[in-house]
Parts: structure tokens; sequence; C-alpha cells
């Protein structure tokens, strides 16, 4: 059964720990698969164009995707990634203003007697906490989404 563990947000960044009733093979094919990534970024109600996803988990690598919200406006995002060490951690930095500071995101998944348990955080101090914790809510928001797409 997936759930939430933890949640929380402060002005620093976001921490959430999720356990997924799937393997951590699998768990860490969805954050790496560019098609499963861009199935579960954004939530359901999100686009992310694959034409416009450039996402190929390797360090050093940069990426990026679009979001297209149900409204047609769109969210640019991008990055680098810094660590890949499958199946158990994927460190990449993030924004969505290509001149402001980046977050550093670092996903650590280990098994779990239910499949696997995410330890996921998005730190760099660069917004309010006000706005990580409208973060930490879509980021929940995608990882139920992400579940959809690893649970058998």
């Amino acid at each position: 059964m997936s759930e939430v563990i933890e949640a929380q947000a402060t002005d620093e960044g976001i921490r959430i720990v999720r356990r997924f009733s799937a393997p951590v093979e699998r768990v860490f094919a969805a954050w790496t698969t560019p098609e499963d990534f861009a199935g579960w970024f954004g939530g359901p109600q999100v686009d992310v164009p694959l034409d416009r996803l450039l996402w190929n988990a390797e360090p050093g690598s940069d990426w990026s995707a679009v979001m297209v919200l149900p409204d047609g406006t769109e969210i640019p995002w991008a990055g680098s990634f810094s660590q890949v060490a499958p199946p158990n951690r994927l460190v990449f930095d993030l924004t969505d203003d290509g001149s402001g500071p980046r977050d550093v995101v670092d996903v650590e998944i280990e098994p779990s007697p239910e499949g696997s348990t995410v330890r996921f955080s998005q730190l760099g101090g660069s917004m309010p906490a006000e706005q990580y914790e409208q973060a930490m809510k879509g980021w929940l928001g995608f990882l139920e989404a992400m579940a959809e797409i690893v649970e058998p």
C-alpha cells in the first residue's frame, strides 16, 4: 500500500517520505525514464509533452521540461543532474525561472517490506516557507500520480 509517511515544508525547502508498493527498480525507472517522468511530473491535470522534454539521467547532463497547465499556461523547468546511482539515488537541481537560483532535489529509494520507500528533498532556501508549502503540495500530487504508474 502506498502512503505518505512524512511531509514538511520550511523556509529551507521540502522533505517528503513516501512508501510505494513497487520495487526499488521500478520506482527508480519512474524517475529516470522520460515517458514515465512525463506521465507523473505535474500530476494528472498537467501535460508534459515528450517532444519538449529533455530528460537523460546522467551526471552532468542538463535537463528541461515544459508543464502545460489546463488553461494553456506553460511553465518551463530546467536543471542538471549531479548524481545518478541506479537504483537508489538521483540528485538534480531545478528552477522554473531561468535566471533565478536553483534548488537541489535529492531522491533516495530504499527497499522496504511493502516495496520501496522514497526519501525526497528539495532544498535551497530560494523561496519563502509559504511557497515551499505550495511546492510540497504539488510534489505530493506528483508522487500520487507516480504511484498510479508504478504500482500494480
